[in-house]
């Protein structure tokens, strides 16, 4: 069964947090990281390390998905052994879905929402559906994840480590926790609803990747899966029916070539 929790935000924000947002690790993690030390750290705590690592993706429905490349078993006491463990399955991984899944993003850390109100962490591994309970509260369900062909002893570790990091007392949940109550309760005030949220991050530096669906941008650092994400939203919100919806599904992605331009 999954953990639960009670969080007091909209759903959207732990939606577009978890879709790929980089930039908040290295000052909401930023203790956390220094407890659980070793080259997770290192890599998440350097923001010019961050712009360069992996991709960000979005999708025509909104759904959106970043990766750090090799950094999916750093959180572990014995990485090396992770990682041992993915070099045995990474030519499988190949022959199934290609060099760019299974070189580029197999045994990487990804974060990524799956619209509306699902997320998912593979390196973290934990999954995670955002249940709304009204405006300003949600109900959070959190499953850790291991792959089937995996060690035993390795599956308990996978899990030990993904409640450590993302269960519901984890060290990280309790960061970004905080700030989704912060986030959602800040905006709601007079002055703040007075403004916009500006989210350009990355912004024409997008394009389409052969091989990868929807737009994409490089690195880890950026904003293109939550544009996609809100866009969608957006687009549902507005729409008077699903015909609707369907009849921009050849040119969704013009909103954001025309600002790559």
């Amino acid at each position: 069964p999954p953990m639960k929790s009670i969080l007091r935000c909209n759903w959207k924000i732990p939606t577009e947090n978890f879709i790929g947002d980089g930039y908040h690790i290295p000052w909401t993690h930023v203790s956390s990281l220094m407890a659980i030390g070793g080259e997770i750290g290192q890599i998440f705590q350097d923001q010019e390390t961050l712009m360069n690592l992996g991709h960000q993706i979005t999708t025509r429905h909104g759904h959106g998905f970043a990766s750090a490349s090799g950094a999916g078993p750093l959180l572990y006491k014995d990485p090396a052994r992770y990682m041992a463990y993915y070099e045995s399955q990474r030519p499988g991984v190949i022959e199934k879905l290609g060099p760019i899944r299974g070189e580029r993003f197999y045994g990487a850390h990804w974060n990524a929402s799956i619209f509306p109100n699902c997320s998912f962490l593979y390196g973290t591994n934990t999954f995670k559906v955002w249940h709304p309970r009204g405006p300003h509260e949600i109900e959070v369900w959190t499953w850790s994840m291991v792959e089937d062909a995996m060690p035993e002893d390795l599956k308990k570790e996978v899990i030990h480590q993904a409640i450590l990091t993302f269960g519901t007392a984890g060290m990280f949940e309790s960061d970004d926790g905080e700030n989704m109550e912060a986030c959602t309760h800040s905006n709601r005030g007079w002055q703040t609803r007075k403004g916009r949220m500006v989210s350009n991050m990355a912004l024409r530096h997008e394009d389409r990747n052969e091989g990868l669906p929807g737009i994409t941008a490089q690195g880890a650092v950026g904003e293109t899966a939550q544009r996609g994400f809100y866009r969608f939203w957006a687009e549902m919100m507005n729409a008077e029916n699903w015909a609707a919806i369907h009849r921009n599904d050849k040119t969704w992605d013009e909103v954001l070539r025309r600002t790559a331009a």
